[in-house]
């Protein structure tokens, strides 16, 4: 059963060779992977970069599986992440497809779990289903995310979940870790390329859990978030002036694209000015002098851009 790999990458050279030595130590054989790049570089740089990756005779042995697409290709010069995974995910020649970011380390039995999963719910519901893992700050034991269970439109946020005593769980939506499913359920439900990296993903699963596909995550299936220290500023869900102002954007635009009128009320009501004055109250109160106007800028001017799209 081959498996697609598409894995969205920021061209972090550690990141991605990290990746790949995952990809050749799994227990399942029938797959092959694919780097979607959507950082910006030169093409000198690209070589060096690729040239440091594919020096290992190890890694060479199976090039012949392994792709990297990045944003050079001429007609995706000026594309969005949205828009190039949606590429390589049409291009995948797998019967299941499995998104997952490039900060990741999953164990070498990963694809056969999930395979395994897949079965076994998919028999279980009677119907294709969607699989992610528990998401686990690095190798600390600690469990960074289970997920989130649906996004309250007064708090205007997606809420995580835990499992507690469960072993699994429906959800509405995921964030950018880990995502199994039949390849024919991705392929026919393209990315919205209105939405940029942050919650093109959050809007990405909810839309395939309203298509009717229930998206299940799981204690036992586990991957390890490898991400790089945060500041106070990203575990305050603000982070840096690019992403305040697509927070501050894309929230406005899954409301409107989501909410059914009730909680679209809900939003305008209180959620549509709670959590800016939240994001700038936090700003005050977090973020160094030099970049306190700078965010408020860019939560300002992403409000209005959500608004106006």
């Amino acid at each position: 059963m081959l498996v697609s790999l598409v894995v969205q990458s920021r061209w972090d050279t550690k990141n991605i060779q990290h990746t790949i030595d995952c990809y050749l130590q799994q227990t399942h054989k029938d797959r092959e992977l694919i780097f979607v790049i959507d950082q910006p570089f030169d093409k000198d740089s690209y070589q060096l970069r690729l040239n440091e990756i594919t020096n290992n005779d190890l890694r060479m042995i199976d090039r012949e599986h392994i792709t990297i697409f990045s944003n050079l290709n001429a007609e995706f010069l000026h594309k969005n992440v949205s828009s190039m995974r949606n590429l390589w995910i049409q291009k995948a020649k797998g019967q299941y497809i499995n998104l997952m970011d490039d900060d990741e380390d999953f164990p070498k039995d990963y694809l056969e779990k999930s395979l395994h999963y897949q079965e076994k719910y998919k028999n279980q519901m009677g119907k294709d289903v969607i699989i992610t893992p528990t998401l686990m700050y690095r190798h600390s034991g600690h469990i960074q995310n289970q997920w989130f269970g649906y996004f309250n439109y007064w708090l205007s946020r997606p809420i995580p979940m835990i499992l507690w005593h469960h072993l699994d769980c429906v959800i509405e939506m995921y964030s950018g870790n880990s995502l199994f499913a039949p390849a024919h359920i991705f392929k026919k439900h393209r990315m919205d390329e209105g939405f940029d990296f942050v919650y093109e993903d959050l809007d990405y699963s909810h839309t395939l859990y309203q298509a009717g596909y229930p998206i299940i995550v799981l204690r036992d299936l586990k991957i390890y978030h490898m991400e790089k220290d945060k500041t106070k500023l990203d575990h305050a869900w603000i982070g840096n002036i690019y992403q305040a102002h697509r927070k501050a954007k894309h929230r406005i635009l899954f409301v409107k694209k989501h909410a059914k009128r009730r909680q679209k009320l809900q939003f305008y009501s209180v959620g549509f000015l709670g959590q800016p004055l939240w994001l700038i109250a936090k700003v005050f109160l977090l973020a160094p002098r030099k970049d306190i106007l700078p965010l408020l800028k860019a939560i300002r001017r992403g409000t209005c851009d959500g608004i106006k799209k």
